[in-house]
């Protein structure tokens, strides 16, 4: 088994991901690791924080075309890393504490069609905080913010 990151969201070097971003543990601040993290459920994101509805059933992944592909973890499984558009990092960190819970409720949208379990009410909400505070540290500590869809 080729080794993968132990996050799905974080920020670190270009560098650092260039070569996969081994190094990256979950701590809370700079990475966390959130089981949903996948292209449809990045999109969803993306769309909540632009205070779009997401339709989970047609959703738009023309969205991610600014996300950029920075490692394939094996040419024929995957996993792959992708970088957040800049601009999209600068949205996710300036989200104040009274747009988390629309944003929150905007984003579950996409976990409806996930089939059980589906997330608990507040948990959406929870990762979406992580999420948040990993794009703060991102632009506080000048590095660039990744997310890694499972192979």
């Amino acid at each position: 088994m080729v080794p993968h990151p132990k996050a799905t969201v974080f920020a670190t070097t270009p560098e650092e991901a260039a070569q996969g971003a081994l190094t990256v543990v979950a701590d809370g601040r700079t990475a966390v690791n959130l089981s949903a993290i996948r292209a449809e459920s990045v999109a969803a994101l993306q769309h909540s924080v632009l205070g779009q509805e997401y339709e989970p059933d047609g959703g738009d992944l023309t969205i991610l075309k600014g996300h950029e592909l920075v490692y394939q973890y094996t040419e024929s499984h995957g996993g792959w890393l992708f970088r957040f558009p800049n601009e999209m990092v600068q949205l996710l960190a300036a989200v104040p504490e009274s747009r988390l819970g629309d944003v929150s409720r905007r984003w579950s949208a996409v976990f409806q069609n996930d089939g059980p379990p589906l997330p608990e009410e507040g948990e959406v909400e929870a990762m979406l905080r992580g999420v948040v505070t990993i794009a703060q540290a991102s632009v506080a500590c000048r590095l660039s913010m990744y997310w890694l869809q499972a192979g």
